[in-house]
Order: C-alpha cells, then sequence, then structure tokens
C-alpha cells in the first residue's frame, strides 16, 4: 500500500484530477452534443454527420500525432495535451462567437469531437510513461473517478439546462477546459526518475527512427487481428450506449429511467477501475481481456433478452466487467506488448480501433437497423457482433502477456 503523500500517490490524485476534468468536458460538450445542435436549428441526421466526421477524423489525427510522438523524443505527450487543450477551448470559443452562423458551428463541433476523441488515447499514454518508468500511478483508480464525473456532471448539466437553456454548455465546457489546462501544467517528471527515462531513450533510440505503417503492421500483425475483435465488441457496446433511450422506451421506460440505468453503469465502473491494479497483480492482462470480452458478451445477451426496466438495470451492472475491466486491461496489454518506440502509436491505434472504428460503426449502423427495424433486431445483430468479436479476442491475445 502505498504512503499516504507519496510522491505516487500526489502523481494518482494529479493523474485522476485530470481524467476527471477530462471527462467532464466531454460530459459537458460532447454528451449534450444533440441538445445544443438542435437548439441551433440542426437536424438529427446533420447532428449525426457531424459527430461521424469528428469520430473518423480523430482516427488520422491521432494516429499521425502518436507516429511523432513516437519518432522524436523531444515531443512530450504533456506537450500534445496542452495544444490540444488550447485548440479545444479556441473551438469552444468560437461556437460563442458564430451561434447563428451553421457552417461554422458544425465545422467547430467536428474539430471538437476529433480533439476529444483523439485525447482519450493520449492521456492513456501519458500514464503509461510514469507507470513504465516505475512510478506507481493507479490508472484504473484515476480512469474510475474519470468515469463518476462524468456521471455527476452529466447529471448537474442535465438539470441546469432544463432550468435555464443549452447556453450553458459553452461556459461550463471552457472553464473546466481552463482548469484542466493548468493542472496538465503541473505535472513534472520527478528528478529521480529523469536518468531512467533517459537510460531508456539510449537503449532505444534507435527505433526512433521512421519506421512505415506496413512494417509496422507486419511487426504486429497479431495485435491488428486482435483489434477486429474489439471493434466488433465495441460496435454491440455502441449500440447500446448511444440508443439506450429507445432500449429503454422499447421495455416501457422514459429518460429518468435512462438517467438511473447509466447512473448505474458509472457507478459500477470504479470498483472495478480502483482495483485493477491488484487485479493485474495477481492475473494476467490478457486474462484478464478474455474476461472484460466475455462480459460485453454476457451484457449483450442480458439487454437483448431484458423484458424490464428492471432487467435493463441488472444488465447495467455487468459494465464492471466489460468496460470497466477490459478499457484499464487493454491499455496494459498494448503497452507491454509494443516496444518503447512503438508505445503511443500503439495506444492511439487501439483508441482508432475502439472508440473510432467501433464506436463511429456502432453508431452509423445501430441508427440504420432502427430506421427500419425494431430495437430488437438491433441487440440481436449486437449480440452476434458480439459473440464473434469475444472469438477472435480469445484466439488473438497473446496468453503470454
Amino acid at each position: 500500500m502505498k504512503k499516504k503523500y507519496s510522491p505516487a500517490f500526489q502523481l494518482t490524485v494529479k493523474y485522476a484530477l485530470l481524467q476527471s476534468l477530462f471527462w467532464i468536458i466531454f460530459a459537458i460538450i460532447g454528451s449534450f452534443a444533440n441538445v445544443y445542435l438542435l437548439d441551433r436549428g440542426f437536424y438529427n441526421t446533420e447532428i449525426g454527420i457531424i459527430l461521424s466526421a469528428g469520430a473518423v477524423l480523430s482516427i488520422v489525427f491521432q494516429s499521425m500525432i502518436a507516429a511523432l510522438v513516437d519518432k522524436y523524443q523531444k515531443v512530450q505527450l504533456k506537450y500534445v495535451i496542452l495544444v490540444l487543450l488550447f485548440l479545444l477551448l479556441l473551438s469552444i470559443a468560437n461556437l460563442g462567437f458564430h451561434q447563428n452562423n451553421r457552417l461554422i458551428t458544425g465545422g467547430s463541433y467536428i474539430l471538437i469531437f476529433t480533439i476529444l476523441d483523439s485525447m482519450v488515447s493520449f492521456l492513456n499514454s501519458f500514464a503509461m510513461e510514469y507507470i513504465n518508468l516505475g512510478i506507481d500511478l493507479n490508472y484504473g483508480l484515476a480512469r474510475g473517478m474519470g468515469s463518476i464525473s462524468f456521471a455527476f456532471i452529466a447529471y448537474i448539466i442535465g438539470l441546469v439546462i432544463a432550468k435555464l437553456s443549452s447556453s450553458i454548455i459553452l461556459p461550463a465546457s471552457m472553464l473546466a477546459v481552463v482548469i484542466m489546462l493548468g493542472i496538465t501544467l503541473s505535472f513534472r517528471l520527478p528528478y529521480t526518475y529523469i536518468e531512467a527515462r533517459q537510460n531508456e531513450t539510449a537503449v532505444h533510440g534507435a527505433g526512433k527512427e521512421g519506421q512505415s505503417f506496413f512494417t509496422f503492421f507486419i511487426q504486429y500483425r497479431r495485435f491488428f487481428l486482435l483489434l477486429i475483435g474489439f471493434s466488433l465488441l465495441y460496435i454491440g457496446h455502441s449500440f447500446i450506449n448511444t440508443y439506450h433511450i429507445n432500449i429503454i422506451q422499447n421495455v416501457g421506460g422514459n429518460s429518468s429511467n435512462m438517467g438511473l440505468s447509466i447512473s448505474i453503469a458509472a457507478i459500477v465502473e470504479l470498483p472495478a477501475m480502483a482495483s485493477f491494479a491488484f487485479l493485474s497483480s495477481k492475473v494476467k492482462c490478457s486474462t484478464l481481456i478474455k474476461i472484460g470480452a466475455a462480459f460485453f458478451t454476457i451484457k449483450a445477451l442480458l439487454t437483448f433478452a431484458a423484458p424490464s426496466i428492471g432487467f435493463i438495470y441488472f444488465s447495467m451492472v455487468f459494465q464492471m466487467g466489460s468496460f470497466a475491466l477490459f478499457t484499464p486491461a487493454s491499455i496494459y496489454y498494448v503497452n507491454k506488448i509494443m516496444d518503447q518506440s512503438n508505445r503511443v502509436k500503439g495506444q492511439a491505434i487501439l483508441g482508432a480501433a475502439t472508440l473510432g472504428i467501433g464506436g463511429t460503426l456502432g453508431n452509423f449502423i445501430g441508427g440504420k437497423i432502427l430506421d427500419a427495424f425494431p430495437v430488437s433486431v438491433m441487440l440481436a445483430v449486437g449480440l452476434i457482433l458480439s459473440i464473434i468479436g469475444f472469438v477472435i479476442t480469445l484466439i488473438f491475445t497473446d496468453r503470454n502477456v
């Protein structure tokens, strides 16, 4: 157990603040994008295009930035995050200055989602940077605090918007971005680990030379096959998340039931993520990934079979073993299988495959299915994709990691 106020404890607290602020920003400007854009005259189809465009662009954007970070030692993740936050602040401010210009509003929101979706992998890599130097940062606990913060602020902002208007979204999100900028600036690599970082660079310096994507793909081809399974799992996961109100209404519920359902999922994430450091010391990451994939499939099955609101609530408890376990396990897994010169790129590709490809396809395919068929058909497709993703994960996960 780490001592209170130890450097590792202080770092965990600061990183937890960083994760919390990021997910607060995501909750305000991201989760309420529909509300904000609808109030400004956008149609649902247009909003879908904006969100999808941001997700697709983030796949390219984060891969390019990650390649630069891996190639050039002087490009530090801290400064990448600072630049992204500054661009995010400008994009949100731009929304305020041009509220009646649909073209600028749509373009600004595409950039906002490109930045938000990209930042997930860089924040993960930022934590791994310290962990790889032997610093006992509790990533799972910090990420779990992010989930709790997301649920809490989403509930509060929802109440405020209902009483006032969606205009609160811009100042609230800008304030959170400014605070996150300050927290990011406060991060320093402890002096006792400077030498370790320099030694690691000296040993792996040759790996910083440019590596083509084809060479990278050949070197990690098993990993790319595994990512197909991850993407399929996330498509099913996105069906449930994005169209949760449709699922709730299908069993006789309303937006209030949806709020409670989402809160249950967020609350159960914290203990699973907080205990991940202990779990990973006892169980291999590869095993934890397989368990997480199994829980994704079980959750998809329970949601498909749910006859009532109560059963939906019960299915959300399985968020503890699915997303909450799978997320840190996959991040640690990538950190272990990649050599030092490819770790940031590896995290970016993981994010692109899950939140990027999986999330985008989930949103698009789910919407198309719901336009033509009942909710049960979408959930059946999600279950089938989850089963296939689970099987692929079992086959291509490196059991030695």
